[in-house]
């Protein structure tokens, strides 16, 4: 929780629309610099592509989830196996 509202905070002091959701607590066992990458990158493409960013964290008995939403156009159907292979792009 922590780390996100770190980096929705940052977002915003910059004066970029990003807000978080969730608990004021929750923990999760996992390499904090791969996260902050990894969701630095995610909200900052939110914000770049999509207009936004609303980071939500639920912490429930399964386990953590994070969604991160925008109100960009989307990744077209055709196109969601070829973003999820390495280095690659779509416009």
């Amino acid at each position: 929780m922590a780390l996100l509202t770190t980096l929705v905070d940052a977002a915003a002091d910059a004066g970029q629309d990003a807000r978080y959701d969730g608990p004021d607590r929750a923990v999760l066992h996992a390499r904090p610099l791969a996260l902050k990458r990894a969701f630095a990158n995610l909200i900052d493409n939110a914000v770049a592509y999509g207009g936004s960013a609303r980071v939500a964290l639920r912490d429930g008995p399964a386990g953590v989830t994070v969604a991160i939403a925008d109100d960009g156009p989307g990744i077209p159907e055709a196109e969601l196996d070829r973003v999820l292979q390495p280095f690659q792009r779509i416009e």
